[in-house]
């Protein structure tokens, strides 16, 4: 049995769900360790015996569940693989580097048609390694949009940043966007001004600096530099978090300070909650408004138009997604049955358990089908912005981050001398520069 196991890791070879390996010796681990974001990990505890049923071959296995950070796997991983997860949830921004370093097991051809069948194509193609995938689609849940306040906006105001930016300066209305940020900041140069910024084969390519993105650097030179970025009463219109943009924008919508922001889906359950009142009818600590408005009054649309010289441009965005792979490196012997594990998790009964218990998107068809999901406001957003101008979200070069945030910040400060929008010389100047470091 144990030569069995060594040839089929050797050929990356899988056994489905449904497969007929069983269980090695007594050698073997009877524990199989699941690294997941602490949110899910409750729903995904709640299933387990559901998969032990459907696989009794494994009802003496312990499946136990570590908190670890989508976000946070391949740096552990890349400290001790072979003590790693043995099933481990990932953000996609890793899969290049998993691949690279062989951590992703390979999971056959039966798995590989299963998840074919039931997931998007556009969530599974990303994970496709020649005809077989190494990793399965979790959640089509990373991604951004607009959140706003229709006590404020109009349906019709939400279609364009200008007209949003006049209405929120003539009101005193901040909208937050996180312009020192990689992830957020380039969502100007994607969409309909169609800049890439990507890796092709092992180089990596961008052309935010032709004349189309010079175009655009210009129009949020003079919407965030100082000199045009104000309200009425002379305080900056469009504002970072001062901390946390998670928590910021829901406390703004309470306090009616905030009339829009952009961001992901995570923060429904934070702006649902301040924004409506206890079970004692007492409104939350944050709520500060006076016109009563609710969790209903906040809505969400896909990213407006941004005026650039005489075009309008559908702002894009990134997109991505969230996927769970098995550890290569393991030496336990339990590659099937982990397969078998994270097939289930997520499965059509894994991903309704994760929209039940965290509100992430399904990249499961029929899950993405149902009433519940269908009907859920900020879903729905993200869907629409996906479809506007979504861009995949996957390996960025080493200096990206570091380079966006210098980028922005300097637009946002304006000059460094006169504290003024900055000149085109030194705009075009910092667009080239930025450019080049994050093709490096």
């Amino acid at each position: 049995m144990k030569k069995m196991l060594s040839v089929l890791l050797a050929s990356a070879m899988a056994i489905s769900a449904v497969g007929s390996l069983a269980a090695c010796g007594k050698e073997d681990s009877k524990t199989i360790v699941v690294w997941a974001p602490q949110a899910a990990i409750n729903g995904y505890e709640s299933i387990i015996a559901e998969w032990k049923d459907a696989n009794p071959d494994y009802k003496d296995y312990t499946v136990t569940f570590n908190a670890v950070d989508e976000g946070e796997v391949e740096t552990k991983l890349n400290t001790d693989a072979s003590n790693g997860a043995d099933v481990f949830f990932f953000e996609a921004g890793q899969i290049a580097g998993l691949q690279e370093k062989n951590l992703l097991q390979n999971l056959g051809a039966e798995v590989t048609a299963e998840i074919k069948a039931r997931d998007e194509e556009s969530w599974y193609n990303p994970v496709m390694n020649g005809t077989t995938a190494v990793a399965f689609p979790t959640t089509a849940d990373n991604g951004y949009f607009l959140w706003y306040d229709s006590t404020v906006f109009t349906a019709d105001d939400v279609k364009s940043l200008d007209k949003m930016v006049e209405i929120a300066k003539e009101k005193d209305k901040n909208i937050m966007f996180d312009y020192a940020n990689g992830w957020y900041l380039p969502t100007f140069w994607f969409g309909d001004a169609g800049c890439i910024m990507d890796y092709v084969e092992d180089d990596y390519v961008t052309d935010i600096d032709n004349d189309t993105g010079k175009a655009v650097a210009k129009a949020v030179n003079a919407l965030l530099g100082p000199d045009n970025n104000k309200m009425k009463n002379g305080k900056p219109c469009i504002i970072k978090q001062s901390k946390d943009l998670n928590s910021e924008i829901g406390t703004g919508f309470a306090s009616g300070t905030v009339a829009a922001g952009v961001i992901g889906t995570w923060v429904a359950e934070d702006i649902e909650t301040k924004m409506s009142k206890d079970e004692n009818n007492k409104p939350h600590d944050d709520y500060k408004r006076t016109d009563g408005a609710t969790y209903d009054d906040i809505k969400c649309a896909k990213l407006p138009s941004l005026k650039v010289g005489t075009n309008d441009y559908q702002m894009g965005s990134f997109m991505g997604g969230k996927y769970c792979g098995v550890n290569a490196q393991k030496k336990t012997g339990n590659i099937a049955v982990s397969i078998s594990l994270a097939n289930f998790l997520t499965g059509e009964r894994g991903q309704a358990k994760r929209f039940e218990t965290t509100k992430a998107g399904p990249t499961n068809k029929k899950v993405a089908a149902t009433s519940a999901v269908q009907e859920n406001k900020a879903l729905a957003a993200l869907s629409a912005q996906n479809a506007a101008g979504g861009y995949l979200q996957l390996q960025q070069s080493s200096n990206f981050w570091t380079a966006w945030e210098t980028f922005g910040n300097g637009i946002y400060a304006g000059d460094t001398t006169t504290k003024a929008t900055l000149s085109e010389t030194a705009l075009m100047t910092a667009l080239s520069t930025l450019a080049t470091t994050i093709k490096t």
